[in-house]
């Protein structure tokens, strides 16, 4: 084993880029999207998210997209997790 994280919930979905693991964890009481670094897991950023995450992180270009089941589709930065944009959709709502 090289290295382990643990983070709080469950692991719905991993993408890996560029030496970067990108990762939606979460349960019933909260979510987040976090950014590792694969060589040695350090934590780069995370972003929390109001609910279960829906779908596994997407990297298109510079910017990581996810869907939540509180209806949002967020775009985040891919270096650093701030929010590009947030989209409310009836999905899930």
């Amino acid at each position: 084993m090289i290295w382990q994280d643990k983070v709080n919930g469950s692991l719905s979905g991993t993408m890996l880029s560029n030496g970067v693991i990108y990762a939606s964890v979460g349960d019933i009481s909260g979510s987040a999207v976090y950014a590792l670094q694969a060589r040695d897991g350090g934590l780069l950023w995370s972003y929390p998210i109001g609910g279960t995450l829906y779908s596994d992180p997407i990297l298109a270009g510079t910017t990581i997209y996810v869907g939540a089941g509180n209806g949002m589709v967020y775009a985040l930065r891919a270096d650093n997790g701030a929010v590009v944009w947030h989209y409310l959709t009836n999905v899930g709502v």
